[in-house]
Parts: structure tokens; sequence; C-alpha cells
């Protein structure tokens, strides 16, 4: 397990400690559960991605499939606040409000509250994950 080995590193060091792990997963042929809030070094070096917001994983799919066809407004919110010239611009979100209590999470989806589309039942039920392509699962009514 590997719980935000990058993060608050210079460029260099982050540089070298990646190549380590993937060298790791590579010719080690061992696998790692790799925790970071950044998802684009996330997608550099995992196979899949799980996207989680308050302790529940809304999103997961393979390090293609999540960029390039995100699903759930959280993950797109995740997205669109990557700055990039190269890739498609993906539908901004604002998230607006502060983050729920997790021991207290809101009744329905976890996301509802700062989630400025939300419809009703989005307070009232909380959604599973469900397959909308092949590996790719989202929990959003």
């Amino acid at each position: 397990m590997a719980d935000e080995p990058v993060s608050m590193i210079d460029v260099s060091l982050k540089v070298a400690i990646l190549r380590l792990l993937l060298k790791f997963k590579n010719e080690l042929n061992q696998s790692m559960l790799f925790i970071s809030h950044d998802i684009a070094t996330a997608a550099m070096i995992s196979d899949r991605i799980a996207v989680m917001y308050l302790g529940k994983i809304v999103e997961i799919g393979s390090t293609r499939e999540i960029p390039s066809n995100p699903m759930h407004p959280y993950t797109k919110a995740l997205l669109s606040a990557i700055p990039s010239i190269r890739r498609r611009r993906i539908e901004e979100i604002a998230i607006k409000g502060e983050i729920a209590d997790p021991t207290n999470p809101p009744p329905g989806c976890r996301f509802h509250p700062r989630y400025p589309f939300k419809m009703d039942i989005c307070s009232e039920q909380e959604s599973v994950l469900k397959e909308v392509s092949k590996g790719h699962y989202v929990a959003c009514l």
C-alpha cells in the first residue's frame, strides 16, 4: 500500500519514487494500492482507478476509461480541475459548499449537497455501483 507516496515532494525525487514503484509493479509483478489526491499521477502508475468521495467508491474503471469518459459528477469535477493544453476539455463542474462529516454522511448520495444539478432522489436514495461499460462502474442515479 502506497498512501500519498509522492505528495509534497520535489519533482526530481517524485520521478525517482514513481520509477521505483513502476519497477516493483512491472519487473517484480507486484500489486499495489496507490492512494493519491493526484488523479494524473495515479493514472500514470495504475491500471485501474477508483474515485472515492467521503469513503465510498463513486467510480471505478481503467486508467484509459476514467479520464476519457468520466461518468460521476465528482470524477468530472476532479478531472476538470487539472490544467492541460493537450487533452479535450472535460465538462467543468464547480463543487460548492463544505465537505460533510465522514462519520455522519448525508442521506442518499454523499456528494448531493455539493452538486448543483442534483435531483430530489439524490438526497433520498444511496446510489450503488452499476456497470456502464465493460469494467467501468459508476454509483450515480
